[in-house]
């Protein structure tokens, strides 16, 4: 007797085999129209899931796993809302549902749970924290997954902006108007040095630079120091702390471009409405998230990938810079 599949039951029905198996095993998303419509099907002709355990054995759970960092940091970050709905965009074009998966400093415990339950066939990570053991966990597992952002690992997965060369580049036409400084934030994020070491090919070694600023009062205690040491263009390493510091030089009557140039490694929409316009830089974060879903769908179907793809960046609001965008 032929044994019956999920592929058999989804002919007749005119669906999708992704809705059998999510009918079947009551993961994913599927309406409860057609979740009954499968099930009674498969009552009426006495079909169970253990006539079909060949078939449910290799089915996929057609879930993507996304990172995202905590409640607070998610909200605030326009990063990571934008990489979302590429990714989300790229994996519904597909039959996948994404699945949102928290990951608060190195507590790692929400992605294993997710795993050893077997809720996803593969994992995009947002972002990669020196440390954290997220990519050797998930190598570990054998669970596919891509990276937005670099890795010093050959082996990985990897879909990025040059961060170096953009923030060298827009680094280099501050240089003139006189001392420059850097505001950094978390050093063992890996996009952060990668800015870092941007900024330091155009400003030199001697250009002071002051970590680890995550909140209003570190950025304002940034800024106070990297003024007190000369600073006439102060560099902030994303669009969250150039807010800060923004909000702290108009409570302060701090000009800009007369009393300091400001520059942002980073554009959102965060910057948009501020005047005079903040020289920063932009990455299309959407596409980014785009193109490392299917990359992740690519290595699930045994596709050869490249293993680093760097997308472009632009220069924004550098017309009143002395001598202009290059």
């Amino acid at each position: 007797m032929k044994t019956t599949t999920i592929a058999d039951i989804a002919s007749a029905l005119g669906v999708s085999k992704a809705s059998v198996s999510r009918a079947i095993t009551g993961n994913g998303r599927i309406s409860q129209q057609t979740r009954a419509r499968i099930l009674n099907y498969m009552d009426e002709r006495n079909f169970r899931p253990n006539v079909i355990a060949q078939s449910l054995a290799n089915l996929k759970t057609y879930n993507i796993a996304f990172t995202v960092p905590g409640r607070q940091e998610f909200g605030e970050i326009p990063f990571f809302q934008k990489c979302l709905i590429g990714v989300c965009e790229k994996a519904l074009e597909n039959g996948y549902d994404i699945l949102v998966v928290t990951v608060d400093g190195d507590d790692i415990s929400h992605m294993r749970r997710v795993v050893e339950n077997g809720k996803v066939d593969g994992v995009v990570l947002s972002r990669n924290v020196d440390g954290d053991g997220m990519i050797g966990y998930l190598q570990s597992k054998g669970i596919p997954f891509v990276l937005v952002g670099t890795a010093g690992k050959p082996d990985v997965v990897q879909v990025d902006g040059d961060h170096t060369a953009a923030c060298m580049e827009i680094t280099s036409l501050f240089t003139k108007a006189g001392k420059i400084g850097l505001i950094g934030g978390n050093q063992r994020h890996a996009v952060n040095q990668n800015r870092y070491r941007g900024f330091r090919q155009a400003a030199g070694q001697s250009a002071p630079v002051v970590w680890d600023a995550v909140d209003y009062h570190s950025v304002v205690g940034a800024f106070e120091a990297l003024r007190a040491e000369g600073a006439r263009a102060v560099c902030c390493m994303d669009d969250i702390i150039c807010t800060h510091a923004l909000s702290y030089l108009s409570k302060m009557n701090i000009n800009i471009p007369r009393d300091v140039e400001m520059v942002s490694f980073y554009s959102s929409w965060l910057l948009d409405t501020h005047s005079p316009p903040i020289p920063s830089l932009y990455f299309d974060v959407r596409e980014q998230g785009a193109v490392a879903c299917d990359l992740l769908l690519r290595t699930m179907a045994g596709e050869p990938v490249p293993k680093r793809t760097l997308k472009g960046h632009e220069l924004l609001h550098c017309a009143s810079v002395p001598g202009g965008c290059v």
